[in-house]
């Protein structure tokens, strides 16, 4: 159960820096705008993401605050309802009561009062960050389209027929000239009037396609072997082509149809809006920490441990 609640609660590592940050030796390492920053709080984010230098963790704390200060400022809030209705969601959701949650995070070393307060403090920096980008990452129906355009062109589509001169493996360069002849051979037999369905019947090594005539169906652009793909990109409907080399062996392919599809727009849209959210949050976010850096006053006492 204990696991099962760690993983569903992102913002434990700011209740242990709470926590931690109150231990004899701690240190006042960095202030924005005379709110400590403590040497312990940054080594409990370094514990957290082992990759991170002491002067990264202290620049996401300060980052941290920033965001919190700004909600504040600009009353951002998260009411005592609303911490009770996530508490007990998180509760039920690792199929514990609301009791035993609270005897876990005092197991944690911590006080309810200070968990509730990280995670105030964890929605009100998201709250904080949409309210103040919120005009920054709207995205139009001009740059939906223009990325459709761009990323989702029409695919070509492949309706065709193979026939496998299978060959294993490690073959010797002898055994492979021999079947590429053997191909060759059966090749000019069907252009002279051989049906290719009666000769997939025959010859084909692909147990699954030959009884049906060699038939693979219809490919889009992008999923044929490709062997297979380059062949029939050369290849107008209605010709037989080939041998091509594959892992397989050689193939003889008739393509029967040419057509082309496009992924509606109407089932990429929302793909399509998020990712350009996504960037354009990226850097909104960005700017904004650099204009609140600017208008901050931030002192930095140590900049490694």
């Amino acid at each position: 159960m204990i696991n099962k609640i760690l993983l569903s609660i992102p913002i434990i590592t700011l209740i242990a820096t709470q926590a931690v940050s109150s231990y004899a030796g701690d240190r006042v390492i960095a202030a924005v705008d005379r709110e400590p920053i403590t040497h312990l709080e940054v080594m409990m984010v370094r514990s957290e993401s082992p990759g991170l230098t002491y002067s990264e963790a202290v620049n996401l704390l300060i980052e941290r605050s920033l965001i919190l200060q700004w909600g504040r400022k600009n009353r951002v809030s998260v009411s005592d309802k609303e911490l009770d209705d996530i508490i007990n969601s998180m509760a039920s959701r690792n199929n514990t009561t609301t009791e035993e949650f609270e005897k876990f995070i005092k197991s944690r070393g911590q006080t309810m009062d200070s968990y509730r307060e990280r995670v105030r403090d964890q929605l009100m920096i998201t709250r904080a960050m949409s309210a103040a980008l919120a005009d920054q990452i709207q995205v139009s129906n001009e740059e939906i389209t223009d990325v459709y355009e761009r990323d989702y062109p029409a695919k070509k589509t492949f309706t065709l027929s193979h026939i496998l001169l299978g060959l294993p493996e490690g073959s010797s360069g002898k055994e492979e000239e021999e079947k590429r002849a053997e191909a060759m051979s059966l090749l000019d037999r069907i252009q002279a009037g051989l049906p290719f369905a009666e000769a997939a019947g025959q010859y084909s090594d692909d147990n699954t396609s030959a009884p049906s005539g060699g038939s693979l169906g219809t490919y889009t652009q992008g999923e044929l072997l490709p062997a297979l793909e380059k062949a029939v990109l050369t290849m107008k409907k209605g010709e037989v082509g080939g041998p091509a080399r594959s892992h397989l062996g050689f193939h003889l392919v008739y393509l029967t149809d040419i057509g082309s599809t496009v992924e509606p727009l109407s089932e990429v849209r929302e793909k399509i809006s998020l990712s350009l959210r996504r960037e354009k949050e990226k850097t909104a976010r960005k700017r904004w920490l650099k204009k609140l850096r600017e208008e901050t006053y931030i002192e930095i006492f140590a900049d490694e441990g």
